[in-house]
This record gives structure tokens, C-alpha cells and sequence, in this order.
């Protein structure tokens, strides 16, 4: 591919090439001047491939010489990307696919004027990436084994406190409903792969079949999860769950029993039972820190997986929802970073590079001209909300000074994108910020990232959780009756009161009383004249 595109090196006015080219390869591409060069890569297979068109290092005359990439065949799609001037992107740009409505091909313009050009030596070779890639036909996950409204029929067990397990019961799972996509585009003989399993206690398994089965260790409420992955590597977005309560030890308090009673007189055995009670805990979308080290080209990401929104819900009113930063970059110029969504949309959150941040900082950076920095400075929160009034790339938001530069405060700003594109996108999933290092030198790091899907947030999140009942509950020992124990002989007996909950898990709780016939149990009452005489019974 190097060799055949180099003929267009000396081609001017208008070339237009069309390639079935579906192998990766790096284009090395010098262009002249007055050029308008149209090449259009497209899949072999548009049934079940697409292209992605990766512009790495780009030298154009800045603003006059250019770099259009446009989704389909010819100029006449969507505008992917275009570049001028001189910079590094690492951005794939994708082909809408065929099933989706596009013909998976991608077209690469070049323009330029007659005065400066690389062929002239004014400028650099610009080169991209061409990649195949196949069509994810997405499969569906489903857990069989999951009532139809997991959260108020969920699977039950006890854990190895109760007193007839000491293993804890095992919990089996089935996802055998789950299945690949049936789409008439997606090819014959796909089969659902491999079932990864996360029981939501930290531990996860990836399983060949569609079953498992897991014995949890310590008491609560756990949403395990499944999702597959199809025979050609497809991974399913949606998140299936299955809910489970695993019951806990009740607070049984005997101490209102009377530990010296009067033989042959009936005792009460009273009890109080606290019970267990748990609540699923509501995990907050948030991710840990990511640096951002150094890196010409490089994306860095940082990802949170939602599970606990309800399985349909979906994104409905994205301009109402906001995004929030924690991070410290010396050169917001170099950066550029998106919010990807579980479906794949992305939204661009800002672009430091295309909208000249130079000598801004983020947070309270230091320079950084000889990295690493060290240690990072600290972070600022910057929240990108398509109801602020300040474009966050705008260069006029408020700033204190800094002797490297200026730091850009904290705030509220307008993204550089829309977030009403998120429309539709599922909330349960994996949501990526992804941010693009294009240039070398400066570093820093994301401290933390949140997003509040409002107004979706209170009506959708879904958290389990149960309070145990105890319907049986006995007392056993000698002269136990119901609830009260009687006894004849002097001396101490141990009474034992089991409940046993609505998951069928037993507790045990005893409690010792002394029988005695010493005073006053020598006293026996007359009840024809209430005098009192002393005798032994």
C-alpha cells in the first residue's frame, strides 16, 4: 500500500482513488501543492467489517493546507475529523457500518493551496493508520436463573454463621437465556464464547457453560452480574443480574428471663430478637486516579461500571446531566478528552489542542518542562455542564496567576460537545474518560471523575435490601413448654430458644436458670385466710 499511494506524491489539482484495501497499514503521506486528493478505504466484506482511519502525526501549512476525514465513500458524509498545521492526534476514526446504515468506508481529502507543501520540503510527511475491523454484532446477556423483578424475588441463602451451615449455601446461577445478536448481517455459526461472572463480593469467574455456582462467605446483599462474550469476540453492553440475600446472625436477647426460679413453679422464657438487616451499599460513579504521564499521541482512560440502575434505563435528558474533573495537567494545550458511554458514543469534553490552551494550567500544576513532575500538584474540579455560561476551552473563564503560566479555577464550564448525544445510551455499563496527550513534555494526573445523570438518578437507581423475619421460634429444654419451663427438682438447667428465619437459617441462643426450693420458695401462700406458713414443699 506505501508504494501504490506514493504515486499521488507528484498528482496535482484532483485525484480520487478508491481501495478495498481491508489489512492494517501505515499510509506515509507527502503531499504537494495544489492538491485535492481523495482516497476512500473500504472493507472487503462490508457485511461484517468497517474501517478505522488513524491520523498519528500531521504536518499541513497551518490554515491553509488541510486533512479532511469523512465517514463513506467520497466527500460527501460526515466530517469526521480535519486537521491543519502540525500536531498528533492517535484518534480512530470509524466508518458507520453497513447494519447501521452507513457501506463501512472511510475517505481521506487532501487539500492544499500552491505556495507551501511537504513535496516542496516546507513540510513534513503526514502519516495514517487504515485498520479492518469486524462488526460487533452485539449479543444479549440474560440471566435465566433471575426472577423477572430480581429485586423483590432474589435468590436466598444463609451464611456459614447460621447454626446449620458451616459452609454457607451455594448459589447457583444460570445465564442460559443469554444469546448472540440476531441481526441477518451476523454471520453464520456464532456462538455465545465464554460467561464472565461477577458475584459482587469482589470475586469473578469466566466459565465455557452457562451456569455457576458460588457459596458466598460473610452475610448481605450481593447483585452478581454476568455478561458474555461471543465466538468472535464480541462482549455484550447491556448487564444481566441476578439479586441475592444472604441472611446474618439476629440479636437474641434472653436477658429478660429470670436466672432463679422456684421449683415446680412455671418460669416465663422471654426473649427479644433484633434482626439482621442489610442494605445493598449504592456505588457512586466515580473511578480512581489515573496519571498522565508524558506521552506524544497517547490516550489515557480511565473507566466506572454502572450495575445498580434499573436493566432498561437509559440516558433521557443529557443536557441536563453534568460531568465533573478532578485533575492537574501544566499544559492543557497538549490534552484533548471525551466521555465515552457503555453503547460507544462519544462526547468531546474539551480540546486543549484545537482550541489553543496553550500556556494554561489545570489544577495548580507546576512546570513541567522536565518531566516527571514531582510530586503532582493539586487537582481542581472542573465540571462540564451544558447549562453553564463559559466555554471550557473559551481561554475566559476565570484563572489565577501562576508564575508557569495561568491555572484555570475551578468551575462550572460548557463542554466542547454535546451531551444531548448521549440520549439512549444505557446507564448500566462501563462510562470511559479518555484523555489525549498530543504533546511531549508536561504531565499530570486525573485525580478522580464523576458523572450525575439527573433526572434519572432517584427514579431509576435500584438498591436491594431485606430485613429477616423469624415465623419459627422454640424453646427447648427440661420442663419446656411454649414459652414458659417448669421443673420439679432443685438445680440448673440450660434452656436453648432456636428461630429460624424466612430463608430457613437457624440461630441458637441459651440461657441457665437455677431451680431452688430455699426461702422464699419454702413459702406457700393459704388462700382461704392469706396467712402465711412456712413448710417445705
Amino acid at each position: 500500500m506505501k508504494k501504490l499511494l506514493s504515486t499521488f506524491v507528484c498528482v496535482l489539482f484532483f485525484v480520487m482513488y478508491l481501495l478495498g484495501q481491508c489489512s492494517t497499514g501505515t499510509v506515509f503521506y507527502c503531499y504537494t501543492d495544489n492538491e485535492n486528493t481523495i482516497i476512500t478505504y473500504c472493507p472487503d466484506d462490508p457485511n461484517t467489517q468497517f474501517i478505522s482511519v488513524t491520523v498519528t502525526n500531521y504536518d499541513f501549512e497551518n490554515n491553509f493546507d488541510y486533512l479532511y476525514v469523512y465517514d463513506g465513500t467520497g466527500t460527501g458524509g460526515a466530517l469526521l475529523a480535519q486537521f491543519t498545521g502540525l500536531g498528533v492526534s492517535g484518534i480512530n476514526q470509524l466508518a458507520t457500518p453497513l447494519p447501521d446504515g452507513g457501506d463501512g468506508c472511510v475517505t481521506v481529502n487532501v487539500v492544499s493551496d500552491g505556495f507551501i507543501s511537504c513535496g516542496g520540503a516546507q513540510q513534513g510527511t503526514t502519516d495514517w493508520t487504515v485498520e479492518c475491523r469486524d462488526i460487533c454484532f452485539t449479543p444479549i446477556a440474560e440471566m435465566t436463573s433471575a426472577d423477572a423483578d430480581p429485586l423483590t424475588n432474589p435468590q436466598t441463602g444463609c451464611s456459614p454463621s447460621a447454626d446449620n451451615e458451616t459452609v454457607g449455601t451455594t448459589i447457583n446461577f444460570d445465564a442460559s437465556g443469554s444469546a448472540v445478536d440476531s441481526s441477518p448481517f451476523n454471520p453464520a455459526g456464532v456462538t455465545i464464547a465464554s460467561y464472565n461472572w461477577d458475584f459482587g463480593d469482589g470475586n469473578t469467574s469466566t466459565t465455557a457453560v452457562p451456569t455457576a455456582a458460588y457459596t458466598y462467605s460473610t452475610p448481605g446483599v450481593y447483585r452478581a452480574i454476568v455478561s458474555v462474550v461471543d465466538s468472535r469476540g464480541c462482549e455484550s453492553i447491556n448487564l444481566a443480574f441476578d439479586i441475592v440475600h444472604v441472611s446474618g446472625a439476629p440479636t437474641i436477647d434472653l436477658s429478660g428471663t429470670s436466672t432463679t426460679a422456684c421449683v415446680n413453679t412455671p418460669v416465663d422464657l422471654i426473649s427479644a430478637i433484633t434482626p439482621y438487616a442489610a442494605t445493598e451499599l449504592e456505588v457512586t460513579p466515580t473511578a480512581p486516579p489515573t496519571p498522565l504521564p508524558d506521552g506524544q499521541g497517547v490516550a489515557f482512560t480511565s473507566s466506572f461500571t454502572n450495575t445498580q440502575y434499573g436493566p432498561m434505563a437509559t440516558v433521557t435528558d443529557g443536557v441536563n446531566m453534568t460531568v465533573t474533573l478532578n485533575i492537574e495537567h501544566s499544559y492543557a494545550g497538549d490534552l484533548e478528552a471525551n466521555l465515552v458511554c457503555p453503547d460507544g458514543t462519544r462526547v468531546l469534553l474539551f480540546d486543549g489542542l484545537g482550541n489553543n490552551m496553550q500556556n494554561i494550567n489545570l489544577g495548580g500544576a507546576g512546570d513541567a518542562t522536565v518531566p516527571p513532575e514531582s510530586p503532582p500538584g493539586p487537582g481542581a474540579e472542573y465540571t462540564f455542564d451544558m447549562n453553564a455560561v463559559v466555554l471550557f476551552s473559551s481561554n475566559q473563564g476565570p484563572v489565577a496567576n501562576n508564575v508557569t503560566g495561568v491555572d484555570l479555577a475551578s468551575g462550572t464550564y460548557i463542554p466542547d460537545g454535546n451531551f444531548a448525544d448521549f440520549n439512549g445510551c444505557p446507564i448500566n455499563g462501563t462510562w470511559t474518560v479518555e484523555v489525549l496527550d498530543n504533546f511531549n513534555l508536561d504531565d499530570g494526573t486525573l485525580f478522580s471523575w464523576s458523572i450525575d445523570f439527573a433526572p434519572v438518578d432517584d427514579a431509576d437507581l435500584q438498591l436491594a435490601s431485606f430485613t429477616n423475619t423469624y415465623p419459627t421460634q422454640v424453646w427447648s429444654g427440661n420442663g419446656a413448654s411454649g414459652t414458659t419451663a417448669t421443673v420439679g427438682t432443685a438445680g440448673t438447667e440450660t434452656y436453648t430458644l432456636t428461630v429460624t428465619d424466612d430463608h430457613g437459617c437457624e440461630y441458637n441462643e441459651t440461657v441457665d436458670i437455677i431451680f431452688s426450693t430455699d426461702p422464699p420458695c419454702s413459702q406457700a401462700c393459704d388462700a382461704d385466710n392469706g396467712e402465711t406458713t412456712l413448710g417445705t414443699n
